[in-house]
């Protein structure tokens, strides 16, 4: 049966249904988490010290730039001054600590939303993240590196979210409403955005405690009540949910089980394999890595461009920020009802529409970026057009295109596999705001570069969907795998991408240092509890003496080689450290991908009957004779 003639009884409303209540709750939801999510961005425009950190440190007065000249600020535009000197390095820092936490719990919480349900993990990282919200003002009168700390448990909460929308739009959306459905619960981000940019812009200048840490204690409270709420609410499936009739009950649930039978089994045996080696899969990864570096770099950056290029004042800056989002938000609600639209009428195929939605979500919004790289403040106003245009279109990929793919092409494993996506998709958020700092941090006018560079990712991550994309099912999503499959990710991915954040350290912020490495070498741990350290006793259990022993003799030469690898790399420039960092996570991620393609936890065959004879070695024979085997 095609996904598509499976219609709602007439009997089964659609705008005062459970269905969509359920899609309102998370929006407010979504609203809460990128409340706090882009609390920061905004927050740091009025907390640091800007003349403390641009002044000279001579005392030869710099000369006015063309900027300054040309668009002057006015005595009452002046910027709001914060207590904290913090360079722009440190600002970048700060900005990525959140995606460091956000990294570690994207393919866990996949995996927990479909054992536990999203109730109480969506429900609990709001309150978590509430809580650590409101601390930040406190922690950073203590130290940035708090702030830091406190925005990477935020992320760290954050993180499981994204997956817990796939898990519950797998069980409450429809095949036929999901555009609708999705794109109006995702949305909730937008507006989130809108809220907290514009607002956020207008506390700044209260004197109310200070102002700015308003921005944190309202965001915070928000993502507590909210996640009360939800815990009382939410049920993780139609069938749990009181106050819904038969008639909608037996509509999603029909509809949700046609394309995923034994749905929670199902999740707990995931083709680990098949998902990773899949061009469709990765055409996913690589799409929603691209688009998440232009909706980042804005994301983060957006009130730093109004305040130093565009010349903007504080509240102008908050409201101008969030003109972008609202239009986005917008989009992405439109896109959601003409894709199903387009779905529902057979005028495209599921696929062609995603390829479409796509291509207008990244070509159109390159186009723009690009425009942007020529603006000045001197047409400041024509730079929030194209920035507010090409962010809007940006929604074509959150209404219908990639961000439905994963419950498009395997609903059973839609929690998992977008956090594999977001997983990656969350690596331009930790890079990004590093590489603004270091293009912007000395010339304003590098923004062009910004934008230029944000411009060709949008196209990368186009062309490799239209060329392998899809929007169908998967064959190896259909059938429900004999044994599952296991994946050694959390011992050596996790260390080595902490290990590539060591390479980026100094030590200026060597108390971050020292929490990546305590981080990373805290996940190989997985390894001996859970990995390859029991193998062996996995594989053969008779033998998993002889084994272990002659893995571990293989395994002890980097014990040897390594120092040496080392020293002649550190020993005349500490600057090389960086490359012990990338040789160590390149072979932390070799052998993980090998373990994964050919590895095993099964007894194999041959250990499975003892021979009649034990045979032997002829390692020491004083008399030269040697022992055959029978």
């Amino acid at each position: 049966m095609n996904e598509t003639d499976i219609k709602p009884p007439k009997s089964v409303s659609f705008w005062f249904s459970i269905r969509v209540a359920v899609a309102f709750v998370g929006f407010l939801g979504m609203v809460a988490h990128y409340s706090q999510k882009i609390s920061i961005g905004i927050a740091l425009v009025c907390m640091v010290n800007h003349s403390a950190i641009e002044q000279p440190k001579t005392s030869i007065a710099m000369p006015l730039t063309q900027a300054d000249i040309d668009c002057p600020r006015l005595d009452n535009t002046a910027p709001i001054e914060g207590p904290y000197p913090w360079t722009k390095n440190i600002q970048g820092i700060v900005l990525g600590g959140y995606f460091w936490g956000y990294l570690i719990t994207e393919i866990p919480g996949g995996y927990w939303a479909a054992r536990y349900g999203a109730r109480l993990i969506f429900g609990g990282a709001m309150i978590l993240a509430g809580i650590f919200s409101i601390a930040i003002p406190w922690g950073a009168s203590l130290h940035w590196g708090v702030v830091w700390f406190l925005r990477l448990v935020v992320g760290f909460a954050h993180g499981i979210i994204w997956p817990c929308m796939a898990a519950i739009m797998s069980r409450w959306a429809p095949p036929n409403e999901r555009g609708k459905l999705i794109g109006f619960m995702n949305a909730g981000a937008q507006i989130g955005n809108v809220i907290t940019l514009s607002i956020g812009g207008l506390m700044c200048s209260w004197s109310f405690v200070g102002g700015w840490p308003l921005i944190f204690y309202s965001t915070g409270i928000l993502g507590l009540i909210w996640g009360i709420f939800w815990i009382f609410f939410y049920t993780d499936s139609p069938s749990d949910q009181r106050c819904i009739s038969n008639q909608e009950k037996n509509y999603i649930l029909d509809s949700t089980q046609e394309q995923s039978s034994h749905h929670d089994q199902n999740e707990f045996q995931a083709p680990w394999k098949q998902i990773l080696t899949s061009p469709v899969c990765w055409a996913l990864f690589i799409i929603h890595t691209c688009n998440n570096w232009g909706t980042y770099t804005f994301l983060t950056s957006i009130p730093k461009y109004m305040s130093e290029v565009l010349k903007f004042d504080i509240k102008s800056n908050g409201v101008l920020s969030s003109l972008p989002y609202l239009m986005f938000w917008l989009n992405i609600n439109i896109s959601g009802a003409v894709a199903d639209r387009l779905i529902q009428k057979e005028t495209l195929t599921t696929t062609q529409t995603r390829k479409l939605f796509n291509v207008l979500g990244n070509l159109i919004p390159a186009i723009f970026v690009i425009g942007l790289a020529f603006m000045t403040c001197k047409i400041k106003y024509v730079a929030v057009v194209l920035l507010t245009i090409g962010v809007t279109f940006t929604g074509c990929c959150y209404g219908g295109g990639f961000l439905l793919t994963a419950n498009d092409i395997a609903p059973s494993y839609a929690g998992i596999i977008f956090g594999i996506s977001n997983t990656f998709a969350t690596l331009p958020g930790i890079i990004s705001p590093y590489v603004v700092g270091a293009l912007t941090g000395e010339d304003p006018n590098n923004w062009r570069y910004v934008f230029f560079i944000c411009a060709a990712i949008y196209i990368i991550g186009m062309v490799v969907f239209l060329f392998i994309g899809s929007g169908e099912v998967q064959p190896w999503a259909q059938k429900r795998p004999t044994k599952p499959e296991e994946i050694p990710l959390s011992g050596n991915l996790l260390p080595a991408i902490f290990v590539i954040g060591l390479a980026f350290m100094t030590c200026k912020i060597k108390y971050v240092a020292v929490v990546l490495l305590t981080i990373g070498v805290t996940f190989t741990g997985c390894c001996y509890g859970g990995g390859f350290l029991l193998t062996a006793n996995d594989i053969a259990p008779p033998y998993a003496g002889i084994i272990f022993g002659i893995s571990n003799t293989f395994a002890t030469l980097p014990g040897i080689i390594s120092p040496y690898v080392v020293g002649a790399l550190t020993g005349k420039d500490p600057n090389n450290w960086r490359y012990v960092f990338f040789i160590c996570a390149a072979i932390y991620i070799i052998g993980m991908v090998v373990f994964l393609f050919i590895g095993s936890g099964e007894v194999q065959p041959w250990a499975q009957k003892r021979p009649t004879k034990p045979e032997e070695i002829p390692l020491s024979e004083p008399t030269g004779i040697l022992i055959t085997k029978e």
